[in-house]
């Protein structure tokens, strides 16, 4: 009920949210990051796609590869972001940012019917 709440007000609200997808991963830089590298070295890439965007403080940075220690072939400020310097032991993650474009929610229909249940429909579109 309390995500329900909260997807229906930001939608209502027309607000962008960060989420956390199903392959959500994070980790830190294992080293400080000037705005020109092009290989980005954190603690481990584990439970991180093969290739995907990765976000640390404001900036997204999309890689080609990873090993197990790094992201590799990465375009800083991917998505009209900034390149900057970065300190170690920052936050890197693949959560983004999305706006609600269309919000459905529907009640079960069962015997064993529970009030507090619901079943809700987004469409985001990546912010």
């Amino acid at each position: 009920e309390e995500l329900r709440n909260l997807l229906r007000a930001s939608f209502l609200k027309q607000e962008i949210i960060e989420l956390e997808d199903v392959d959500y991963a994070e980790n830190k830089l294992n080293g400080s990051l000037n705005s020109s590298i092009a290989t980005i070295t954190v603690d481990s890439t584990d439970n991180f796609p093969e290739q995907g965007r990765i976000k640390i403080e404001d900036e997204e940075i999309k890689y080609t590869s990873k090993s197990a220690i790094e992201f590799k072939g990465c375009a800083r400020g991917y998505r009209g972001t900034t390149a900057v310097t970065h300190a170690d032991n920052t936050a890197v993650s693949n959560k983004y940012k999305a706006l609600i474009m269309e919000y459905n929610e529907q009640t079960p229909i069962a015997e064993d019917y529970n009030p507090n249940e619901f079943f809700v429909q987004v469409t985001l579109i990546e912010a």
